[in-house]
């Protein structure tokens, strides 16, 4: 088994400090989910073209891996799905230089449910980002939230998709 820990866990800490402590407390990985005030980490600092290299080699050295990138991407909003996929695509290109295997993307965006969500809309959004995660060999997996805290329904839009690149990551954090 390996274990990791999320950024989302450590805003303040600048990239040495993560990755040190990570080494230190003999952790295997770090989900990514912002660095700083960069919560959109394609754009942090460590993940730009000119400091990629040195980021993977210094994890390398480290024994670290990235396991998973946690975009922002909401499905939920039909008016914003061009902005919602451009998002999953500039994941799925750094997750492929970072060899990560996952990128979470949200289907609902509050941890509670708070208004109804068209299934057949987010079936029909997922099945449209499977080609981007099957191009850059990644996994979409969409949080248990919102309305998908509820995982049967959740399971049947999963089930719907009928792709092995779209699976479920479970909140433990908001179980409503």
């Amino acid at each position: 088994m390996k274990i990791g820990f999320s950024t989302l866990a450590c805003p303040e800490w600048s990239w040495t400090d993560i990755y040190s402590m990570a080494k230190d407390f003999k952790f295997d990985g770090i989900e990514i989910r912002g660095l700083g005030n960069e919560i959109f980490s394609v754009k942090a600092q460590p993940f730009t073209e000119a400091q990629l290299p040195n980021t993977i080699s210094k994890l390398k050295s480290l024994g670290l891996e990235i396991p998973c990138l946690s975009s922002g991407a909401c499905l939920k909003f039909k008016d914003k799905y061009q902005a919602a996929e451009d998002e999953i695509k500039a994941y799925a290109q750094l997750a492929q230089k970072l060899n990560a295997s996952y990128i979470r993307i949200l289907a609902d965006l509050d941890p509670a449910p708070v208004d109804e969500i068209d299934d057949d809309y987010i079936v029909e959004a997922l099945q449209k980002l499977v080609p981007i995660a099957e191009e850059y060999n990644v996994t979409l997996l969409v949080e248990t939230n919102g309305v998908y805290s509820d995982t049967a329904r959740l399971a049947a839009v999963l089930d719907r998709v009928k792709s092995r690149k779209v699976a479920a990551l479970w909140d433990m954090h908001h179980p409503y």
